[in-house]
């Protein structure tokens, strides 16, 4: 396993210093066929058949020493980490999609068979009223006894709750993190991730060691939602990250539901839009009838590390003209999200560039972009945003 964590490490690093890509990491590993099979071909000679990204990575791992490597995956090993990638048969096939797109995932747990359990999604807000406590105590009871592993963020309020519950029912939990797996957020979820990594899983798409940033979180969401069977949502306001939760699931074709409650109260609103949106029907059922019928199985993807492409080593330098007939533009939900679609048509274009456009600063051209890649509308490919094709 140490082996596996310094490759782990390898590809990290490479990916931050020379910006090797998904498609690029999964092409590696998909050709060394194991982590550990990779981290021996990159001490061996040069082989006429090797792709010629493992140059980047030998260059990488002089850089960064061997010796250091190991050193710090030790360290990892022996705090109860591990990492499982694409190149293990039991991946989940959907963490390669095009909208997922994760290669390497590090755990800290007793189980990583629950990754392939099934699993249904428990999201909402972090301040809950005693309805918002009862209902999601509740319903993790009732989908804990029909045998589902219960996922959500471990954050403060609904999704403690969540994980809670399942550990006091006896159920199983996953807890997918917006930092490393090796750090407590938030610092009252101590005893409780504690808990779960005894019981359950912790995952995290980050290098243990990264602290939790804002931006991280819509990220993490999509985790949440490529590992669920179906999500709950339990309680939101209109503003919240269970919504974008719910949306990454309908883009991914998981039945969203959402618990309805007072229309005077603003901790039920966001629920309310989803079910008035139809973006997720309406439970009147806390013991979830319409869950017994439903189907475990892959769901269709599009993936990556079957699809990975030649590395292109040189960098951009101009926006190449693309035919606008070629391309029909994703519906945008609002004038801000128009002018992006329109800005693109016109070739790949920076994140400059794009604020500069549409007259906002780079922070909030960043969280927009962010929304749109998450939707999958754009793609980022090395620092240039691109609108996806739609057939």
């Amino acid at each position: 396993m140490i082996l596996r964590l310094a490759t782990a490490e390898l590809l990290v690093l490479s990916a931050i210093e020379y910006r090797l890509s998904h498609k690029i990491r999964c092409k590696l590993l998909k050709y060394a066929g194991s982590m550990t099979r990779l981290w021996d071909l990159l001490h061996q000679r040069n082989r006429s058949d090797e792709p010629a990204e493992f140059d980047l990575l030998r260059l990488c791992l002089r850089k960064n020493g061997s010796d250091n490597l190991l050193s710090q995956a030790n360290i990892w090993f022996n705090q109860g980490i591990n990492v499982v990638s694409v190149a293990d048969p039991n991946f989940p096939r959907r963490f390669a999609d095009r909208k997922v797109q994760i290669s390497l995932l590090f755990y800290r747990g007793a189980n990583i068979s629950l990754l392939y359990k099934k699993c249904v999604a428990i999201v909402g807000s972090r301040s809950l009223n005693s309805y918002g406590r009862e209902v999601t105590a509740e319903i993790t009871r009732q989908l804990c006894s029909k045998g589902y592993c219960i996922v959500s963020g471990a954050a403060e309020g609904a999704d403690s709750i969540a994980h809670v519950e399942a550990i006091k029912t006896g159920g199983k939990t996953i807890a997918v993190l917006g930092c490393g797996v090796d750090r407590v957020y938030p610092i009252s979820n101590k005893n409780l991730l504690a808990n779960i990594a005894h019981s359950g899983l912790i995952i995290s798409e980050y290098r243990p060691g990264t602290a939790p940033m804002a931006k991280n979180f819509p990220a993490r969401n999509r985790i949440i939602a490529a590992l669920a069977e179906a999500v709950i949502v339990t309680t939101a306001k209109t503003k919240s990250g269970s919504l974008i939760t719910a949306k990454l699931a309908n883009n991914m074709k998981v039945p969203v539901y959402a618990i309805p409650g007072s229309i005077f109260t603003n901790e039920q609103k966001g629920c309310h839009s989803l079910i008035k949106q139809g973006c997720a029907k309406i439970i009147t059922d806390l013991k979830m009838p319409e869950l017994n019928t439903l189907t475990i199985g892959e769901r269709a993807t599009n993936n990556d590390a079957n699809e990975a492409k030649s590395f292109q080593g040189a960098r951009i330098n101009q926006r190449a003209l693309v035919d606008p007939g070629q391309i029909r533009l994703p519906v945008a939900s609002n004038q801000t999200e128009g002018k992006i679609f329109e800005f693109l048509t016109l070739g790949p274009g920076t994140m400059e560039q794009i604020a500069d456009y549409i007259g906002l600063s780079l922070a909030n051209t960043a969280q927009i972009l962010t929304g749109l890649e998450l939707a999958g509308c754009l793609t980022n490919r090395r620092g240039h945003y691109e609108l996806n094709r739609f057939s």
